[in-house]
């Protein structure tokens, strides 16, 4: 599965009952099928890093005080 977005996404609710394998892609622009197709096929080993971190649940995050607002 491969996930091709901008922004968080609950998963927790589905991703047992997809495909193992998930990617998430962010927004990958024109060449971004290709890259895809090099990662899938082993023509390359991305290791990326990730440079943002997703909190599991809202009460793992400052905002979490004053979530969701009055």
């Amino acid at each position: 599965m491969i996930l091709n977005n901008s922004s968080a996404v609950a998963m927790s609710d589905w991703l047992e009952e997809a495909w193992p394998p998930c990617s998430r892609l962010w927004m990958m622009g024109q060449a971004g099928g290709g890259a895809i197709a090099d990662v899938i096929f082993g023509k390359v080993n991305p290791s990326g890093k990730l440079a943002e971190t997703f909190p599991i649940k809202v009460a793992d995050t400052p905002a979490h005080i004053n979530f969701p607002g009055g």
